[in-house]
């Protein structure tokens, strides 16, 4: 991760913590879909806010909702500008992940939600993650699933209901049922970067999508990067069969 982006970071976190601050815009990371409610453009990451509040009940899905194709699903797991975190090589991702595993999607649900300051929440919803395999970096002793948290965007804290309950529901309508690689950075570890609290703030057991280029789709059996990832390198693995994908990402010495 560039010099620039921990500054650009480090410097929207402290403004945040100390005014309550603004949100991006709501599923910034969503190719193809607008959530209704709006806001400003997105940060490259969920920012550092106060402890979580209640966590909502699973939000239900609608009988009828209108769905997101598998690519904008895979895509909308990072949240913020697909352009502000480019990694210039596959073993500098690899080098800036916690966890790199090989998994498929087991649910999604609403929240955690985080009290923003100034009278706002911010929303989130949580993709859980069936892990079959471990290809670098660690997960907690035992750890079968892992929760990844998407950042869906800012309403007023206190709503009686959750402004983003649709569109929890379109993701949980549209989650694909495929497996495939996840480039995955630990909520406290990242946060604590910026915000020496951030054991406070966060779930330990809780991840975040590393970059764009760390989602490799298995479509059928041939690897799959979304189309907005930076940097030339990601299209060097789109194509390809899966399982060679799989054991390249693997065998990469992250070290170095």
């Amino acid at each position: 991760m560039t010099t620039r982006l921990l500054r650009d970071m480090a410097s929207l976190v402290v403004v945040l913590l100390v005014a309550g601050g603004c949100y991006g815009a709501p599923g910034a990371g969503l190719q193809g879909v607008t959530p209704t409610p709006s806001s400003t453009s997105s940060p490259a990451q969920p920012v550092a806010t106060p402890a979580p509040v209640a966590t909502p009940a699973p939000v239900a899905t609608p009988t009828s909702v209108a769905t997101m194709s598998p690519d904008a699903f895979w895509a909308g797991l990072f949240s913020g500008e697909p352009d502000a975190v480019n990694y210039p090589s596959l073993r500098e991702l690899i080098k800036g992940s916690d966890a790199v595993v090989l998994a498929s999607f087991a649910t999604v649900t609403g929240g955690p939600d985080y009290y923003g300051g100034s009278g706002f929440t911010g929303y989130m919803a949580t993709v859980t993650l069936q892990v079959d395999r471990v290809l670098s970096g660690s997960l907690p002793v035992g750890s079968t699933t892992v929760p990844v948290e998407v950042f869906l965007g800012i309403g007023p804290a206190g709503a009686a209901q959750n402004p983003y309950a649709d569109f929890i529901g379109q993701m949980q309508a549209s989650m694909p049922h495929e497996r495939g690689v996840f480039f995955l950075v630990n909520m406290v570890a990242y946060y604590r970067q910026f915000d020496p609290a951030s054991a406070s703030r966060y779930d330990p057991s809780a991840y975040q999508v590393t970059s764009v280029q760390g989602l490799v789709r298995d479509a059928n059996g041939v690897a799959q990067l979304p189309r907005n990832a930076p940097g030339t390198w990601p299209a060097t693995l789109t194509g390809r069969p899966f399982a060679e994908v799989v054991s390249e990402i693997a065998n990469v010495q992250p070290g170095g």
